[in-house]
């Protein structure tokens, strides 16, 4: 039934169904082949992997919704990447729980760059907090490392200004949802 349908939009429907790395839609995906067979047997109300509870929050979910991610993406400059996706970093593939859904913007290569660090901190950093952040950011940019943070205030932000001013390349990894770009 859904072999036509484009994958991104249903790995964006799943995302939508189960929540943002929802260590269920995992479990559930073990049992199938495809990311079109287990969705093709969610909606008809076959599939005997889901809970009660679960099987009604998933029928609620409809591919309308999905499609409207995608447009808000599209329109936004947004690009997503779905495991199926060359660019879907494969050290995301191998956690126990990856996103079924990265939405991303700018250089998406920078999430494939071997040699990366996470810096994060808090948003009321001391001036010498900050210092160190770019201190360590700089030291680790010039030497092709590339920073990982949440691009909050503070620390965060420390970080990837550090590094851009050093040539590097960041990935700011945002927990907030696309409405907030």
């Amino acid at each position: 039934m859904l072999e036509n349908t484009d994958r991104k939009l249903l790995w964006l429907w799943l995302d939508v169904a189960f929540g943002p790395a929802d260590k269920r839609l995992w479990d559930v995906m073990s049992y199938y082949d495809s990311v079109e067979e287990m969705c093709d047997d969610l909606l008809s109300l076959r599939c005997g992997y889901v809970t009660q509870q679960e099987a009604e929050k998933i029928a609620c979910c409809t591919f309308f919704q999905a499609k409207q991610v995608s447009e808000y993406c599209e329109k936004k400059g947004i690009y997503i990447l779905t495991p199926d996706d060359p660019l879907y970093p494969e050290r995301l593939k191998q956690i126990e729980c990856p996103p079924a859904v990265l939405f991303c913007r700018g250089d998406v290569s920078c999430l494939s760059i071997e040699k990366s660090v996470a810096i994060i901190g808090t948003r009321e950093p001391s001036d010498y907090s900050v210092a160190v952040a770019e201190e360590f950011s700089s030291f680790l940019a010039e030497r092709g490392v590339n920073i990982i943070s949440g691009f909050a205030m503070g620390i965060d932000t420390a970080a990837h200004r550090s590094a851009m001013r050093a040539g590097g390349s960041t990935v700011a990894v945002m927990g907030c949802g696309l409405e907030y770009d």
